[in-house]
């Protein structure tokens, strides 16, 4: 018997509450300051973020995606009868 691992898939989440750069661009220009999209992108590479609420922590985010992940593998008939074992980090 050979033991291996794979990744086999994977799951992600991002939260729903969404920031764009003319979103911040806004609100920093509510505080006097100029700024751009243009201009942070080309600095940062960012073009939106996205932000928690209050009480959510990490372990929820990872949980989200975890539960992500599981649903399309249960799509797989074939994940669920040569995979025995699940680890998700």
């Amino acid at each position: 018997m050979s033991l291996f691992a794979r990744i086999a898939g994977t799951g992600s989440y991002l939260p729903p509450k969404r920031l764009t750069n003319q979103d911040l661009v806004d609100q920093l220009a509510a505080k006097g300051l100029e700024s751009s999209d243009e201009w942070i992108v080309e600095r940062t590479g960012i073009s939106a973020r996205h932000f928690v609420e209050d009480g959510v922590h990490a372990s929820d985010l990872a949980f989200e995606a975890s539960r992500r992940c599981l649903g399309c593998r249960q799509a797989c008939k074939r994940c669920r009868s040569h995979h025995r074992r699940h680890v998700h980090a």
